[in-house]
């Protein structure tokens, strides 16, 4: 048990310490005039993360939620990214992407739910 617990550590540390690893993603969603955004999250290689926010639209309570990994290999970005919007209290994804980048650069999405036109985008950048 010591061994794989040492092993897990060292493997984080050595995520932490690659700075090629460390890309943060964060989501904003637009509906209308309204603009809502994710927390940030730090990704690293083989880490997926999902960030929460609540949002009140058309006097419903809606959760954002958005899913991502990304990681930095050879000098390419390989990345997923979900968005889902539920007002059930569960995430629901409505639209997602993933494939490879040279360049870290944004992903848009425009979708509708429940009759709410939304455009999104998902922010991908290296730190």
């Amino acid at each position: 048990m010591k061994f794989v617990v040492t092993l897990l550590l060292i493997g984080m540390i050595a995520a932490v310490a690659s700075p090629e690893r460390h890309i943060i993603s964060s989501a904003i969603l637009k509906v209308g005039d309204e603009t809502i955004s994710t927390p940030k999250a730090q990704l690293y290689l083989g880490v997926e993360a999902v960030r929460r926010v609540s949002v009140m639209l058309k006097d419903k309570k809606y959760i954002f939620a958005l899913k991502s990994s990304a990681y930095e290999k050879g000098g390419t970005y390989k990345y997923s990214v979900g968005l889902s919007l539920s007002d059930s209290g569960k995430d629901e994804y409505i639209v997602s992407n993933s494939g490879e980048m040279k360049v870290l650069e944004p992903v848009n999405f425009n979708f509708e739910k429940d009759g709410i036109r939304c455009t999104a985008m998902v922010n991908l950048a290296s730190k």
